[in-house]
């Protein structure tokens, strides 16, 4: 038996947070097992804060002392191989002994599925400090370097157009035509709409239909980012030049990811590949389904971010960096992850340092904003791991009390099968990293979109995935650069395969939105009509499907509304008789008499 040297053990800092960690994974199982029976309920271990905080203070001394007395070191036993140190077989044995305590107390296939995703990260983070991989080469950059250096070939740029104008037409077509065929509702593309006409009027984010007053909707979400898309509008002003900038802005991702590609040296065939799976990602294409959002900027901005840092221009970094956090009041979440990765993966931890504390100023403004001056912060969608009105910081507790409730939350089925459906468009290879540290960019999925019950986060067809579809190309770059055995080429062909049949299954439901338009024509006219009649500077309320039509106008509220407005417009369709009786004769007992109506269709009522 002999004991290997001190190097396998790395420096003190890296000793000391991984002791850290032990020991409170000792004090989370110790608090399991002695109480584990509740620990799907929200109050476990809340008001026990302080009990682990000591377990853990005592379990770090004693773990210190006693390898420090006895020098007791990593071994090589005969037969056995490589024996771990104490510290990292307490922690490995305290992982095993948490897992079964909580899945014999809550005995649940899905829950299952996330012990062993947490265990493997557990045992793969131990066989990668006693096994040390090659480190993986940096990516050459020169400070001050221009874009030829990432010049793109014709062919290249031929095929970068040809797929982004497949991206627009889809993306944008499909929601145009749900404008056009009345079938985009006030939220969410009422209010932006609304929003548009009032920053084009007076340079402010008024809008009258998200909370039936007329207010800044800056109040509700910060998403200044919206102005960038303003100049656009003002010279087209319509609510379909909306839609279709929202599929520009998701097609413009091509530009940065065919960067990265060169930037690591992939082949030209590889790149390739890669922008038919970016263009044909269901993440990316169906996200859209439900009309333009903020968080659309997220793919291409956290691309151009990590492009950026690869070039290492610092005035870049911080541009994209400050550009994401101008999406929304969370945003900043994405730059806090993409800084934790850069101290761990990368070691540089200047630009991390740097990246974190303006995130976190941002984010604490942000917060700050909307909590003294706006509508508060949307804490609720995580009230299914939030005890009491800690808020968003209650999450945090309840990690550091209560980590098996956040895996319990993660991985129920409806978010099991949501990671799949996030992941296997692009073959997995997010997950395949010869770096642990790698995952780290996995953690806002399990943060923003499978913690919460928050039922839109964890689906395809809202926007609440382009932040996360944004690391997952970038790792699915990277990764596939880092492969030692074989050319990436046929991997990826391979995946864009896969990619494109989910996208037929995912997303190829959406092309009913075209039969639909056709088939509506005669009655899309007849409500245009009768929308018509209506003088574009009154006042007016209307049913959810007919507010992002009449919103080019400073006050548009949906019916009903606590407003007293010059018209009403009532939406007849999909109602049977008794209902549109009911529906009319509620608003002609307010006073308005009927100015237009279509049986079966609309009517247009009038303020007497």
């Amino acid at each position: 038996m002999s004991q290997l040297g001190a190097g396998v053990q790395g420096n003190n800092l890296t000793l000391w947070s991984s002791r850290l960690f032990t020991s409170w994974f000792i004090a989370v199982t110790s608090l399991v097992v002695y109480d584990g029976g509740s620990f799907t309920q929200k109050s476990f271990a809340q008001e026990r804060g302080l009990v682990i905080g000591i377990i853990t203070a005592i379990t770090w001394v004693a773990i210190t002392v006693v390898v420090s007395r006895w020098h007791l070191r990593p071994v090589q036993v005969t037969g056995w191989g490589l024996v771990p140190a104490p510290d990292h077989i307490l922690l490995f044995v305290s992982a095993l002994v948490l897992a079964f305590t909580g899945i014999c107390y809550y005995p649940d296939f899905n829950f299952a599925l996330g012990l062993l995703a947490a265990l493997a990260v557990v045992g793969i983070y131990l066989y990668g400090y006693y096994h040390p991989r090659p480190e993986i080469p940096v990516v050459p950059s020169t400070p001050r370097a221009s874009l030829q250096e990432e010049a793109i070939s014709p062919r290249q740029l031929g095929l970068m157009l040809l797929l982004g104008s497949l991206m627009v037409l889809f993306i944008g077509g499909i929601t145009v035509l749900r404008y056009l065929s009345y079938s985009a509702p006030n939220f969410d593309f009422g209010i932006f709409a609304n929003m548009f006409h009032n920053m084009r009027e007076s340079g402010l984010p008024l809008v009258s239909s998200e909370r039936d007053r007329l207010m800044s909707h800056f109040q509700v979400h910060l998403s200044p980012i919206y102005y960038l898309i303003l100049p656009i509008y003002a010279l087209f002003p319509s609510p379909v030049t909306l839609q279709l900038a929202q599929g520009i802005i998701l097609a413009s991702g091509l530009i940065p990811l065919l960067f990265l590609c060169r930037r690591y040296k992939l082949s030209p065939a590889t790149a390739d590949f890669l922008m038919v799976i970016y263009a044909f990602y269901p993440a990316i294409t169906t996200g859209s389904m439900y009309d333009l959002h903020e968080n659309c900027f997220l793919t291409p901005l956290i691309l151009w971010l990590c492009w950026a840092y690869e070039k290492k221009s610092g005035r870049l970094l911080a541009l994209m960096a400050l550009l994401i956090c101008a999406v929304k009041e969370d945003a900043p979440i994405y730059i806090l992850f993409f800084a934790l990765y850069l101290a761990l993966n990368r070691k540089d931890y200047k630009n991390a340092l740097l990246l974190a504390g303006g995130g976190t100023l941002y984010f604490a403004a942000a917060l700050f904003y909307l909590t003294s001056f706006g509508e508060g912060v949307m804490s609720y969608r995580y009230s299914n791991v939030i005890y009491g009105s800690a808020g968003l910081l209650g999450v945090l507790k309840t990690g550091l009390l209560n980590p098996l409730l956040l895996l319990k939350e993660a991985f129920e089925p409806a978010k099991v099968e949501f990671a799949i459906k996030m992941l296997l468009p692009l073959g997995c290879l997010p997950l395949f990293s010869r770096r642990i540290s790698s995952f780290i960019l996995l953690l806002p999925m399990v943060l923003v979109n499978m913690i919460p019950d928050y039922q839109y986060q964890h689906s395809l067809d809202f926007q609440y995935i382009y932040g996360v579809a944004g690391f997952l190309i970038f790792l699915t770059v990277t990764n596939l650069a880092d492969i030692p055995a074989f050319s990436p080429k046929p991997v990826v062909a391979v995946v864009s395969i896969i990619t494109c049949l989910t996208f037929v299954a995912l997303a190829g439901r959406r092309v009913s939105y075209v039969q639909y338009y056709l088939l509506t024509r005669e009655s899309q006219q007849v409500i245009s009509t009768a929308l018509a009649i209506i003088p574009p500077e009154a006042a007016v309320t209307a049913d959810t499907f007919f507010v992002a039509h009449l919103a080019q106008r400073r006050e548009v509220y949906e019916y009903p509304s606590q407003n007293s407005t010059a018209y009403i417009v009532l939406d007849l369709r999909g109602l049977i008789e008794v209902d549109r009786e009911a529906k009319i004769a509620a608003v002609t007992e307010l006073g308005y008499r009927e100015l237009y109506y279509a049986p079966r269709l609309i009517v247009v009522f009038i303020n007497n």
